[in-house]
C-alpha cells in the first residue's frame, strides 16, 4: 500500500476584512507534499497529480453521511510544494471511499455552503502516479475561523449597506425574524418601501404609533382622490346603511333596495352587514332588501310596541320572521267597534228617532264610505338604498 509520509498546509480564506459585496467561492490552499519514501514530489523536475479535497463533518468518520462537499483538481507539484483554489475544481467521481461522490462538488452545492456547521475538517487525497489505491491524508486538518469568515461576515455583525437587494432572497426575511422595533426610520432609506412592497392589510392600526403619520411624510398625489373618499364613506357610512334617496338610479357604492340576489363573494361587506335577513336563493346569495312600496318600522325588541311580532313574515324565501330585521307585515285594521243608540217604540213613530218599528221588529239603513282602497298617511315615494 502506497502513503503520503506527510503533509504540511496553510489555508486562508480570500476576503477582506471588511463586509465586500460579493462572498468568495474558493479558499486559497498551500500544500508540501512528501513521497512515502521521504522525498519530495516532483522533485527536480514539476509532476501533475490528481489531488482530491473533501470537507467533513467529523475527523474520522468516512459514511456518506459525514461528507460535505468533494472536488477533484489537476494540481502540478514542483519541488514539493503546490498552490491552489479549492473551490475551482470538478465533481468527483467514482467509489474512492465506498460511496458514490457524483452528486458533490461543483453544480451541486459551493464551497460556500460547506461551513453551515460548527465542525468542519479538510481531507486531501494525492495520486502518487501509481495503480495502487490512494489514501487519505491522515490526520484531517480541522478547519477554524478564518474560513468560517465566509459566512460569518454577515452572521453577527453588519457593516453599513453590507446587505443589499440582491444579496436576499424572497421571502428571505419574514416577520418571524424581526423583533418589535427592530427596523426603525433611520435605518429606512427614502423610498426604501412602495406600495407595490406592502401586501394588502399587512399595515394595521394597531402598527401605526400615535401621531406617526404626518402630513409632511405624504408626498402629493401618494393618496388618490378617489381612494381618500373611499376610505372617508366606509368610516362615516358602513356598509348596511339604508337611506331615503331622491334619484332613480343608485350612486356609487349603493344599491336600490329593491329585493335583487347578489353573490356574497362579490360584495363581501354587505353580505356580512345583513346576511340573509332580507332573503336568499342559494348557499353563495343574498338578497338587498325589498322596500318598494313599503313603510319602514323599527325593530320591536320585545318592547310591545308592535303586539304582533312574532307574526311576522319573511320578505322573500330565506329571509327573517319574527321579531327580526328583514321581517315584514301585509296591512291590516285593528279590531275595534262604534257605539250607537236609538229609542225604541212599539207600533209607532215616536216622533223623535225617526225610526218605526213594526211588530217589534226594527229596518236600519247600512252604508259603505271611504275614499281609497288602503288606508294610510299622507306620503311621497322616494328610492331607499343600501351602502355596500
Amino acid at each position: 500500500m502506497k502513503r503520503i509520509a506527510s503533509f504540511l498546509v496553510s489555508l486562508c480564506l480570500l476576503q477582506s476584512a471588511y463586509a465586500a459585496t460579493a462572498v468568495p467561492d474558493s479558499i486559497s490552499y498551500q500544500g508540501r507534499a512528501l513521497a512515502a519514501a521521504g522525498g519530495l514530489m516532483g522533485a527536480g523536475t514539476p509532476v501533475n497529480r490528481t489531488v482530491t479535497f473533501r470537507v467533513w463533518d467529523h475527523a474520522t468518520n468516512s459514511l456518506t453521511a459525514n461528507l460535505i462537499y468533494s472536488e477533484q483538481q489537476v494540481v502540478t507539484i514542483a519541488e514539493g510544494e503546490f498552490s491552489v483554489l479549492v473551490g475551482t475544481g470538478s465533481a468527483t467521481a467514482g467509489l474512492p471511499l465506498g460511496y458514490s461522490e457524483t452528486n458533490k462538488g461543483p453544480g451541486t452545492i459551493k464551497i460556500s455552503d460547506a461551513f453551515g456547521g460548527a465542525t468542519r475538517y479538510l481531507g486531501v487525497t494525492i495520486d502518487d502516479g501509481t495503480a495502487a489505491v490512494d489514501n487519505e491524508i491522515s490526520p484531517r486538518q480541522q478547519i477554524v475561523a478564518g474560513a468560517f469568515a465566509m459566512r460569518s461576515k454577515v452572521a453577527e455583525g453588519v457593516d453599513g449597506l453590507a446587505i443589499t437587494t440582491a444579496m436576499l432572497a424572497n421571502n428571505s426575511v419574514t416577520t418571524t425574524q424581526v423583533n418589535d422595533a427592530a427596523i426603525t426610520t433611520g435605518k429606512l432609506a427614502a423610498n426604501a418601501v412602495t406600495a407595490t412592497q406592502i401586501a394588502a392589510a399587512t399595515i394595521t392600526g394597531a402598527k401605526i404609533a400615535d401621531g406617526a403619520i404626518t402630513g409632511t411624510k405624504i408626498a402629493t398625489g401618494t393618496i388618490p382622490l378617489a381612494a381618500l373618499v373611499a376610505a372617508v364613506q366606509e368610516a362615516l357610512v358602513p356598509a348596511g346603511t339604508i337611506v331615503a334617496f331622491g334619484g332613480t338610479t343608485a350612486p356609487a357604492g349603493w344599491f336600490l333596495c329593491d329585493g335583487t340576489s347578489k353573490l356574497r363573494a362579490d360584495w363581501p361587506a354587505l353580505s356580512t352587514a345583513i346576511g340573509t335577513a332580507f332573503g336568499t336563493a342559494s348557499a353563495t346569495t343574498f338578497n338587498v332588501p325589498d322596500f318598494r312600496g313599503r313603510f319602514l318600522r323599527g325593530k320591536d325588541y320585545n318592547t310591545g310596541r308592535d303586539p304582533d311580532r312574532a307574526n311576522r313574515l319573511a320578505m322573500t324565501t330565506g329571509g327573517s320572521t319574527g321579531d327580526n330585521i328583514g321581517s315584514i307585515q301585509e296591512d291590516a285594521l285593528k279590531i275595534h267597534g262604534h257605539k250607537y243608540s236609538f229609542y225604541n217604540t212599539t207600533n209607532g213613530d215616536d216622533g223623535a228617532s225617526g225610526q218605526y218599528e213594526v211588530n217589534g221588529t226594527r229596518e236600519a239603513d247600512s252604508s259603505t264610505t271611504g275614499d281609497s282602497t288602503e288606508s294610510r298617511p299622507k306620503n311621497a315615494y322616494v328610492n331607499y338604498i343600501i351602502k355596500y
